[in-house]
């Protein structure tokens, strides 16, 4: 597929704008790789978490991306495992099993951690959209009264 200029192909845009029928359509398509339709499931994951406020549904989609990651067990595609935690996400990791996934479903915040590293893992630490929901997310943290979580999101 052709990416335009912040590298993001029309997958991708559908999986950030939320576009579910979209990119259920793309993935389908057979000149869409494995590691495409993972990375568009996980980054509609992250948008269900910021835009759509709809952890089950974020939750859903992870979990097929994971299954695709491992699907034939032979052309495994892990995620990175030498990312060093971030103090401003709380140390948080990305989940690497479906086990890591579902213990998230417990920990609200825990879930919107995983929005945000996985948006900066696919889209990069200067796309748009990556600065937006952190921005976003500190906001929120604002408004609750949790000025030190804000703060350090958003230095």
């Amino acid at each position: 597929m052709v990416k335009d200029h912040y590298n993001m192909t029309p997958l991708m845009a559908a999986a950030v704008a939320g576009y579910n029928l979209i990119v259920e359509y793309l993935i389908s398509r057979l000149e869409c790789s494995r590691i495409e339709k993972i990375e568009a499931l996980e980054l509609l994951g992250a948008t269900y978490i910021d835009r759509k406020r709809d952890n089950i549904a974020a939750l859903e989609v992870w979990q097929r991306a994971m299954r695709l990651r491992f699907e034939d067990g032979i052309n495994i595609y892990p995620k990175p495992t030498n990312v060093k935690p971030v103090e401003a996400y709380e140390y948080a990791v990305e989940a690497q099993s479906s086990c890591m996934l579902d213990e998230l479903v417990s920990d609200p915040d825990e879930m919107r951690m995983q929005a945000l590293l996985v948006r900066e893992r696919i889209l990069g630490p200067a796309h748009p959209d990556t600065s937006y929901y952190i921005r976003y997310r500190g906001a929120l943290y604002a408004d609750m009264g949790n000025f030190d979580r804000c703060i350090s999101l958003w230095i």
